[in-house]
């Protein structure tokens, strides 16, 4: 999303309501363009409002409008940037495997983005099975940063640069029909549908492992809106530009993609000028060592574990804020910047392990 920074060492204020999501420094410009946010409801069907598969744009189309944000993708975990090469194989990984599976190349890309926002050393989830890599896989086994979200971090555990035949396997164990909760299984599992829906219905099981009731932004199990984040990717939306999922109304979100409702949209124009930032994850599920009382349950995945007391960045915060010096808050949570530019409003920041 598009924020405002106030760049002062040490005293940067965390990003306005205005562009709301995550705090960083400008690390590339990006071209704003016009951008419709829809947002949906019911089963996935066009006569429910979904988008059909021919309003999807192509690879190559969707391919360069997530590149700019593939190259800063990393930077929120404390590791390299893709390099050419790494982001050539990411792409040739993408086109091969959806060739074989029969699977639109255009969709695993969507999904991977939505996942890790193409990352090759995006860190590993665990909210009880394993999910590494590119397209974060249930119980998968290839990465390039072993690392897992909210249990610190370890350098030796990130390989840099990410191998092809790595960055191959991870886009086949989230695709491929031989993986448990792959795309091409959970497109088998989808149902009867032979339209568009089979598409948005398999989108839900990948996230949460069924359809629920039918609705397929029911707050179930899984992350809420990811379904109507991705058939909007798939349109377009490149993750950056602002979307109104969380507020279910007329103004900014909140906090990034959570939401449920009827198609509703919100506007960027052509003379809007937008900043890329890293994008934290959808969600971080507190440790056991994170006390209940800690906030909202965001936390920064990199923080020490171990952790006792915790910082939330707040609107107006600065760096300073957290009473502890810059040194100690980028030893207890790595990753952070010498100028403290990329920090996460709404987020937990680990500001003592005593």
């Amino acid at each position: 999303m598009a924020i405002k920074t106030m760049a002062t060492p040490s005293f940067i204020m965390a990003a306005s309501s205005l562009f709301a999501l995550s705090f960083g420094a400008p690390i590339q410009s990006l071209q704003a363009r016009d951008w419709n946010y829809e947002r949906y409801s019911g089963d996935g069907s066009v006569a429910a409002g979904w988008p059909s598969q021919d309003r999807w744009l192509s690879f190559d189309k969707l391919w360069s409008l997530n590149e700019p944000t593939m190259r800063i993708a990393c930077s929120q975990y404390g590791v390299s940037e893709n390099s050419d090469g790494e982001l050539s194989a990411i792409r040739a990984a993408i086109e091969q495997t959806a060739n074989k599976e029969q699977v639109p190349s255009n969709y695993v890309l969507a999904v991977m983005m939505q996942e890790s926002k193409g990352c090759a050393r995006v860190h590993t989830t665990n909210n009880g099975h394993r999910n590494p890599g590119l397209m974060q896989s249930f119980e998968g086994t290839a990465t390039c940063n072993a690392n897992e979200a909210g249990k610190g971090f370890d350098a030796s555990k990130v390989t840099t640069p990410c191998p092809d035949w790595t960055i191959t396997k991870m886009i086949q164990e989230g695709v491929e029909a031989n993986r448990p909760q792959s795309l091409k299984v959970a497109l088998q599992k989808a149902g009867g549908a032979n339209d568009v829906s089979k598409y948005y219905r398999a989108l839900k099981i990948y996230n949460s492992g069924n359809v629920g009731s039918g609705n397929l932004v029911e707050a179930t199990s899984g992350t809420r809106c990811y379904v109507n984040d991705v058939a909007n990717r798939l349109l377009g939306w490149d993750g950056e530009s602002t979307n109104y999922c969380e507020s279910g109304g007329n103004g900014p979100a909140n906090v990034n993609s959570q939401s449920q409702g009827v198609v509703q949209s919100s506007a960027a124009t052509e003379s809007q000028q937008y900043q890329a930032t890293p994008i934290p994850p959808s969600y971080v599920p507190p440790q056991k060592e994170q006390p209940e009382s800690s906030g909202n349950g965001l936390y920064y995945p990199n923080a020490a574990a171990g952790c006792k007391k915790w910082f939330t960045v707040k609107n107006g915060d600065y760096c300073d804020a957290t009473g502890v010096p810059l040194k100690t808050l980028q030893e207890l949570n790595p990753g952070l910047n010498d100028k403290c530019t990329n920090l996460w409003r709404g987020y937990n920041y680990c500001i003592s392990t005593s």
